[in-house]
């Protein structure tokens, strides 16, 4: 197995010329995980602390979640099916971790028991998923404009019924795995104008070469061909 070292965070590192994960022993035992650096940098601009209670709204299969709980006092992860959160247990099981609270719950549907409870609230969201075209090159030929005008619509829904987990001083991550313009920044200038929230700068989490004029904005769009990671959206935002 050859493995390099990512060249963004510290302890992510690619494993290259290899594919059967369950055949890994180190993996089997939960020693290491698989994610993508880009979903990684969620938690590392999160800059989740050891106190902090924190909910993943969409959370299948449980990566950031997951990672959260590495740093987290305690994790909600949530997802829309039982089949969905199947994945969140069974990788929560490998990796021995006792702190992430799977949960089926429908993301658009405001959930009275955690308001302004939650230190950091991650909204990874459903999208139209043109980041990742390396991976699925079939999304280009199934993807319409109709369906990209409902998901920024789902996007908008979704995120006007979490903000209410974050208490105040908190943080909303708000992340995409995809390149469209109106689903990652659009999305974030619009919820910044409709709510009591205020952008903060990701350049104290992020590695060097990753900052630009945008990170100090308080948001990152990472490119397929330009990162060596997927295509991906990241913003962080927190209450005031």
């Amino acid at each position: 197995v050859a493995v390099e070292d990512s060249g963004y965070l510290d302890y992510a590192f690619y494993i290259r010329d290899y594919d059967y994960l369950d055949k890994l022993k180190a993996f089997r035992e939960g020693r290491f995980t698989v994610q993508d650096v880009s979903s990684q940098l969620v938690c590392q601009v999160a800059d989740i602390k050891g106190n902090d209670f924190v909910v993943d709204v969409c959370a299948s299969p449980g990566g950031k979640s997951l990672h959260a709980a590495e740093k987290a006092k305690r994790v909600s992860a949530r997802d829309l099916t039982e089949y969905k959160i199947h994945f969140i247990e069974e990788n929560k099981k490998r990796l021995g971790l006792t702190n992430v609270e799977p949960l089926v719950w429908d993301a658009t549907v405001f959930d009275p028991s955690i308001e302004q409870k939650a230190d950091v609230v991650i909204a990874d969201l459903p999208c139209s998923g043109l980041g990742v075209l390396g991976k699925k090159a079939d999304i280009k030929y199934k993807l319409t404009q109709k369906q990209q005008k409902e998901l920024v619509e789902l996007q908008r829904k979704i995120l006007t019924t979490v903000k209410d987990y974050v208490k105040s001083g908190g943080i909303l991550i708000f992340s995409t795995c995809t390149v469209n313009k109106e689903e990652n920044i659009d999305n974030r200038d619009w919820f910044l104008q409709s709510f009591d929230f205020e952008a903060e700068s990701l350049d104290p989490y992020l590695p060097e070469q990753l900052r630009d004029k945008n990170t100090g904005k308080g948001y990152l769009q990472l490119l397929q061909g330009v990162h060596e990671t997927d295509g991906f959206f990241l913003s962080r935002m927190r209450r005031k």
